[in-house]
Formats: C-alpha cells, sequence, structure tokens
C-alpha cells in the first residue's frame, strides 16, 4: 500500500512538472506571437505615417504653385487687381503678395488632405490627416534685389506650412495609434512668380502710361477770333499710348515673357473753352477782330486805342499756360496742329483736355510649365489692370482792357455809328442828383 502511494505521487509529480512546463511553453508561444503581431502593426503604422508625411510635403509643394498661379491671374493682391489706378501707383506690396499666395495655398493644402481623411488601408486606417493653418512665404525685399540681372527669388521660393491638428494613423486591429504634427517647410520651383512681379513692379512705379498721356496732353491759348491752331486728341492716340507703354515693359523682359494687352474702354477728347464776348454796355462799342495768332499786339489794343493809353494794357502780358511734363516716345509720330475757331468769342480760346482708359494685361512665362490646370500643363499668367483718368485745362485769356467811358448819346471814335437821339419826354431833371465823377475819354492824336 504504501509502496502504491508512493508510486502513484511519483507519477502525480511527473504529471504535475509536465503541465507547468506545457503551460509555461504556451504562455511563451502566446507571449511571442502577441510580440511578433505588435511589432507588425507598430511597422504598418511608421510606415503608413511617413507615406501620409511624404503626401502632404508634396501637397503643400504643389498648394503653393497653384496658389501662386492663382494669385497671378488675379493681380498678385493688387485690390481690385489695379497696378496704377486713377493715373496713380496702386501695386501690391510685398507682403500683399505674399499673404495672397498664403491664402490661396491654405485653401487647396487641406483640400488636398480633407480628399484622403478618413482612408482605409485595412490593417491601418487615415483616422485624421490634421490641417495647415498657416502657410508663410520665405520672402524678403532683399530678395527680389537684382544682381547681375537676377535675383535670387526669381526662380522659386520657400514656403513653411503649419498645422494645429495633429495627423493620426490608427491600427485596424489594436487600435494603436501614431500621431505627428504637420510642420513643412518645401521649395516651390521652377516657378518665376517673383521675377514677373518685380518687373511689373518696377514699370508700374514709372507710371509709363499716365507719363506717356501727359506727353500727349498740350494744351494751348490763343488770342483773337479767327482760326487758330490747337492741338485736338481723340481715342486714336490712347491706342498709341497703350502700345507704347506695353513695348516700354515688353523690353524689361526676357525673351521668355510676352505681354499683351486689351482695352476695355478708352475716351480722350479735347474741349474748346472760349472766352466770353467784351461787354461794353450803353456805349455799342464792336470790339476789332484781332486774328488769331496776334503778331503785334502792342501796336493795337482791342479797345481800338494805342497802346500807350492808359486805359489800355497789351494782351501780351496774359500769362503764359502752365508748362507742360514732357516724356519722350519713341517710334511716335505726332499729327498736325489742327485748326480751331471761336465763334461767339472776339477776344480767345483755351483748352481742356481728357484721357481716360482703363488697360487690361496680360504676361506669361513661357520658359516653365506647371501641371496646375484641369487639361495638364500651364504656363504662369500675370494678369494685372490698368487705369489712367487725366484732365489737363488751360483757360483762355482774360480781356485786360477796359471799355471807354461814354457820356449817354456819345459814340467812340472809330465807330460809325449815329448816337442815340434823346427822349421825346425827357424826365424832369429840376433837382437831379450830383453825377458821378468820370474822367473824360480822349481820342488820340
Amino acid at each position: 500500500m504504501n509502496r502504491r502511494a508512493s508510486t502513484f505521487m511519483i507519477i502525480f509529480f511527473i504529471a504535475l512538472v509536465m503541465l507547468i512546463f506545457y503551460l509555461v511553453s504556451l504562455q511563451n508561444k502566446r507571449a511571442s506571437s502577441e510580440f511578433t503581431m505588435s511589432q507588425e502593426e507598430k511597422s504598418h503604422l511608421g510606415s503608413y505615417t511617413e507615406l501620409l508625411k511624404t503626401y502632404e510635403f508634396h501637397s503643400l509643394k504643389d498648394s503653393a504653385t497653384r496658389a501662386a498661379y492663382e494669385s497671378a491671374a488675379s493681380g498678385a493682391g493688387a485690390p481690385n487687381g489695379y497696378w496704377i489706378s486713377y493715373s496713380s501707383v496702386t501695386k501690391p506690396e510685398l507682403w500683399m503678395s505674399e499673404s495672397n499666395i498664403s491664402r490661396y495655398a491654405v485653401v487647396f493644402a487641406n483640400s488636398y488632405l480633407s480628399s484622403i481623411s478618413g482612408a482605409d488601408f485595412g490593417k491601418v486606417r487615415y483616422e485624421d490627416v490634421g490641417d495647415i493653418s498657416m502657410i508663410n512665404i520665405i520672402v524678403s525685399k532683399p530678395d527680389l534685389q537684382e544682381n547681375n540681372g537676377k535675383a535670387s527669388a526669381d526662380e522659386g521660393f520657400l514656403i513653411e506650412g503649419k498645422g494645429t491638428s495633429p495627423m493620426v494613423v490608427k491600427a485596424a486591429d489594436s487600435g494603436e495609434e501614431s500621431q505627428s504634427q504637420n510642420s513643412y517647410t518645401t521649395y516651390a520651383y521652377p516657378l518665376r512668380y517673383w521675377y514677373l512681379y518685380r518687373k511689373i513692379s518696377d514699370w508700374a512705379r514709372q507710371n509709363l502710361p499716365s507719363q506717356l498721356s501727359c506727353n500727349f496732353m498740350t494744351t494751348y491759348y490763343g488770342v483773337g477770333s479767327g482760326a487758330c491752331p490747337a492741338f485736338v486728341i481723340d481715342e486714336k492716340y490712347v491706342d498709341t499710348i497703350a502700345e507704347s507703354s506695353i513695348n516700354l515693359l515688353k523690353q524689361s523682359f526676357d525673351s521668355d515673357v510676352e505681354c499683351s494687352y486689351t482695352l476695355p474702354c478708352k475716351y480722350a477728347k479735347t474741349e474748346i473753352l472760349c472766352a466770353p464776348p467784351v461787354d461794353c454796355g450803353e456805349c455799342n462799342l464792336e470790339w476789332p477782330m484781332s486774328g488769331c495768332p496776334v503778331e503785334d499786339s502792342k501796336a493795337k489794343c482791342l479797345s481800338g486805342q494805342d497802346s500807350g493809353a492808359a486805359v489800355c494794357e497789351s494782351p501780351s502780358e496774359v500769362p503764359k499756360p502752365p508748362e507742360q511734363p514732357q516724356v519722350e516716345l519713341t517710334g511716335v509720330n505726332r499729327e498736325p496742329n489742327q485748326m480751331v475757331t471761336c465763334p461767339y468769342s472776339p477776344y480767345g480760346y483755351g483748352e481742356k483736355q481728357i484721357i481716360k482708359f482703363i488697360m487690361n494685361v496680360t504676361c506669361i512665362d513661357k520658359k516653365y510649365q506647371q501641371p496646375v490646370g484641369s487639361s495638364g500643363f500651364e504656363n504662369l499668367k500675370f494678369n494685372f489692370l490698368v487705369h489712367v483718368y487725366l484732365t489737363r485745362t488751360t483757360e483762355p485769356p482774360k480781356p485786360e482792357c477796359v471799355c471807354p467811358v461814354c457820356e449817354p448819346g456819345e459814340t467812340p471814335p472809330g465807330n460809325n455809328v449815329e448816337p442815340t437821339p434823346p427822349p421825346d419826354n425827357p424826365p424832369d431833371n429840376t433837382n437831379p442828383p450830383e453825377p458821378p465823377y468820370n474822367p473824360p475819354f480822349n481820342p488820340p492824336g
């Protein structure tokens, strides 16, 4: 009995030891399997996280490129697209163009990210792709300064993008997550956005469309009532101004940039301003027609008196019109002056000239292309507006002569006009008031 019990205990102990070894081995296998699975999931998470980061990096570069195209086509941030408005330079400053590119780039970047948000790849899932909340265009004024005909930002520029919400990649089985903050710096190239910007900025700073318009607005004034030569402008001069200014812009670019323009509206006109006729009241005096131009204004005054008379001044002393700013127009020939008259003015005329037009300018860079269009690769297209509105007025000369003093019924010499007869029933002047003193009219000679 004791031997049997001893044998049973030995067998039981051996079985217990074997069971313990089996359980330990099973646990080790399970732990090893779980460890292998965990490493595999982490590897998947890491690879898909890096894949997503690479996608976001290239999306940021592509977004900045598309934004540069969009900004250039809409005026590069200039208010309403105008680089010259009402004949004044209004081009966008550097920070305005940078902000304009950033604004478009943020929209494009987040649109790319949202297209893959929630994507499921079996073992992993893009739980959240995060966001790009800020894009900074890293371009400064020194980057636009030309050195040996080129600036450092002519061929491309840096972009820095950051987000507030991180990307989250999640394992499908274990639910384990991998997170990474969106923060990238990339280079947008080849892209000559800032090359076109600085060349057009230099052109706008010179304000050539307005300067060339001023060159045509040479106003005249004349003395007399005959036909006088005057420079009269019309809308055909606007075409000349636009063509000349665009040619000067073209010359600033290399051969890879082409510029063209349209004129949605244009207006140019010369208005002749006539001096009012001189009224001498009851003297019934007709002023002689001195003609235009007055060759010898000192020989005879408009009153018919000698130039030495105290009551008359020479028309040659009329102030001259203001000096006109001159800008050389290459290859432009003016037409001869036109003869104009002021039929209702015996004294003279002046001029008022108006030029106003809107010019829609497009400059296309054909050196590089980018796949930003729905149909494929496209060239960078800079589009902007110019609005010129100018007026110039030279008033007609004012008469310097005064009317001679005439007693009732008296006619100045040189005018064969019958004196006015006295009335049939003269008024009762028993106690007439004492008339004011008037100096006598003494004819010459």
